[in-house]
């Protein structure tokens, strides 16, 4: 390929695409000739241009670095019937890859424009994900969207409890919601109804063996809880991350404030 001169760097990024497209044709011994390939200068006015004339060997290109998890024609659980609304067959491709995401890993995302059904696609993947069992799951959501996710998630999952984390502290204005409560949906507005308690209370095994334990003897069905963005940033508790000790084989090393162990960094204390 000629070597454009330019000091644009759209230019050049697009020069040194053109050599890789090049080289994937070359490798692939595609059906496609010199000219279809190359896209002279004069006839590229933006980066855009260039990607929409490259757009099947691009996305080809794509496809083969980053298969998906969940193909067009992979078969869906049939927990997806289960759900209240029925999702697009893009949204139920979307819940699978997310779904199996999961299985791989811990951590998953779901990008999309806005008006795509991401929170669909979520509470879909929770449910599917369950395999029919009960299970408990925090949303941290923009302020503006706690009550909606609310309203989506009763709209979605049968038989779906939902809790509103208030505040992350017990007390304060007293004409405000504290704690974490249970709310329900009347007449397509989120009520605070049900179940009151505080995430200190919920922190007590009580006479159960573990929190975890109490909690599905209280609950025993699928729960979401939802807290604002801002409240759970601005409203944590104060721990130490690390300690110091004054005596003992530590000494003077810094150690997890849980364990007592000493944190290493680049295979030193």
């Amino acid at each position: 390929m000629q070597q454009i001169e330019t000091d644009g760097s759209w230019e050049r990024s697009a020069a040194e695409l053109g050599r890789e497209v090049q080289s994937y044709v070359a490798d692939h011994n595609l059906r496609m000739s010199f000219k279809e390939v190359i896209v002279k200068h004069d006839n590229i006015t933006d980066i855009y241009t260039y990607m929409r004339t490259h757009a099947s060997l691009l996305g080809e290109r794509i496809l083969q670095e980053y298969p998906a998890l969940h193909q067009f024609d992979d078969p869906v659980s049939p927990r997806i019937e289960g759900l209240l609304r029925k999702p697009f067959p893009a949204q139920t491709i979307a819940i699978m890859g997310l779904v199996k995401r999961w299985q791989e890993a811990r951590t998953g995302m779901v990008v999309a424009e806005c008006g795509t059904g991401k929170t669909l696609i979520s509470l879909g993947a929770l449910h599917v994900h369950s395999k029919g069992g009960s299970f408990t799951s925090l949303a941290m959501v923009p302020p503006h969207l706690v009550e909606k996710w609310a309203r989506e998630a009763f709209l979605t999952l049968p038989g779906v409890r939902v809790f509103l984390i208030d505040d992350l502290r017990n007390g304060g204005d007293e004409n405000k919601s504290h704690g974490v409560n249970e709310v329900r949906l009347r007449r397509g507005h989120i009520l605070r109804e049900g179940f009151q308690t505080s995430l200190s209370e919920l922190r007590l095994r009580s006479s159960s063996s573990s929190p975890r334990e109490r909690w599905s003897s209280l609950c025993g069905r699928p729960s979401l809880f939802i807290v604002g963005r801002e409240r759970a940033k601005l409203g944590y508790f104060w721990r130490h991350a690390y300690r110091v000790p004054r005596s003992g084989s530590y000494l003077g090393c810094v150690v997890n404030s849980d364990t007592g162990k000493p944190v290493f960094v680049d295979d030193r204390r």
